[in-house]
């Protein structure tokens, strides 16, 4: 195989990525492109980019007819287990968007085709690809900081400005004011009924540094109506806190209805040896503390924000500070060359339960809830489901599965 043949399912950010694949990547041969709403698919497919570039509306289609080695899953997190088990049991290797679902069953049913198939799957989460990841990542294993005890991250983005209503037909995202007065518009799923559920870009950078995964969960929020807009079913704020097996407490705040200020992500790691914190704002500085260096408060350190670790001229002008540009380049590698993924199945969904379990909680004043683990052990063989797919509660005979439905079929 010398070039990876790709159909893309899903023309909102699909589309963009689609046509960074066609200019800069050239592992890729993209082949077909695929949307429910006709209208998106057409409208989006001179703009990618390739030739003789077939258009569908039906993935299932799609599949059947074309020749494909691989499919990108860029849809809403409620479709794209439909849509990844399917490439998958038809024998594609697939990568997707984050998370993977809103619901424990369907990252279940990923995990198991995964597993069935012994095919690549890679969640397309960028911010793992960060600089200050990467060198955390080597403090961590250096011992820099001692035992990591406690770690924090926020996630604050205002989604008033663009993402709150969704037009089935027309495949595009409206914001409060531009959304008023105009019929059959439903409630986008970059609002879902728990801002934790939307997590791995927080969650992720913190398990890539920790070497861990989460085990149990408590969380709490604000009503399910917004205090600042007229959302409805979102909370403004939720928070959550989380233990992790290596017996790290982790601290997730998420905000998405309501204004910020300073940066929208921003993470701390406090050890038994030192501690470690980004810049909150533009004129703030990155902060560090070792206890072995004879410090005895503060100091400043470059905070490298989000660039890449290794910036590359083909990354440049792709989303997320450049960083949107790796997750696809190092999926066509592991193809091409027969690797693991960077971030395999059991990653995606250890960076994308725990904020599922998370909104279970919320719903149970803060109940803590144990986090299903994922990879193959003594209850569980590799290619089988569990006993239950839900999360089951600490205290109580509670057991959850998350979201039940989609919000764009209300």
């Amino acid at each position: 195989m010398e070039k990876v043949r790709v159909g893309v399912v899903g023309m909102g950010r699909g589309g963009s990525l689609a046509k960074w694949m066609v200019e800069r990547i050239p592992e890729y041969e993209v082949v077909a492109a695929c949307d429910k709403s006709r209208v998106r698919v057409e409208a989006r497919a001179s703009s990618i980019g390739a030739p003789d570039l077939k258009l569908y509306t039906d993935h299932k289609k799609m599949l059947a007819e074309e020749k494909l080695d691989a499919v990108m899953v860029e849809t809403d997190p409620c479709s794209i287990a439909e849509v990844a088990c399917d490439a998958l049991y038809s024998g594609r290797h697939v990568i997707c968007d984050v998370p993977l679902s809103y619901r424990l069953r369907d990252c279940w049913d990923i995990v198991v085709a995964v597993e069935r198939t012994g095919l690549k799957f890679q969640m397309g989460e960028q911010l793992r690809y960060a600089k200050f990841v990467h060198e955390w990542q080597q403090m961590n294993m250096a011992g820099r900081l001692g035992k990591i005890l406690y770690v924090e991250g926020q996630y604050h983005h205002d989604l008033h400005g663009g993402w709150v209503y969704w037009d089935p037909v027309q495949g595009r995202y409206y914001n409060m004011e531009a959304g008023k007065g105009i019929p059959g518009l439903l409630k986008s799923d970059r609002m879902p009924m728990h801002t934790l559920a939307y997590n791995p870009h927080e969650l992720s950078p913190i398990l890539k540094i920790l070497q861990d995964r989460v085990k149990t969960v408590s969380a709490m929020g604000t009503r399910p109506e917004s205090y600042t807009y007229q959302i409805f079913d979102s909370p403004d704020l939720e928070v959550a806190i989380m233990r992790t097996e290596g017996d790290t407490i982790i601290r997730i705040v998420n905000a998405f209805g309501c204004p910020v200020g300073g940066r929208g992500h921003w993470y701390s790691l406090m050890g038994t040896k030192g501690q470690v914190e980004m810049k909150r704002a533009g004129w703030d500085q990155g902060k560090a503390w070792f206890k072995d260096e004879n410090m005895t408060d503060y100091a400043a350190f470059e905070d490298p924000e989000w660039t890449p670790r290794e910036l590359v001229k083909e990354a440049l002008g792709t989303g997320h500070g450049n960083l949107d540009f790796y997750p696809m380049y190092r999926f066509a590698r592991a193809i091409l060359e027969d690797k693991p993924t960077d971030m395999d199945v059991y990653l995606a969904a250890e960076a994308s339960a725990p904020g599922i379990v998370a909104g279970i909680s919320v719903e149970h004043e803060g109940l803590p809830f144990a986090v299903p683990d994922f990879r193959p052990g003594p209850r569980r063989k590799a290619g089988e489901y569990p006993a239950t797919y839900k999360a089951k509660s600490l205290y109580g005979d509670i057991e959850r599965e998350g979201v039940t439905h989609n919000p764009r079929e209300e």
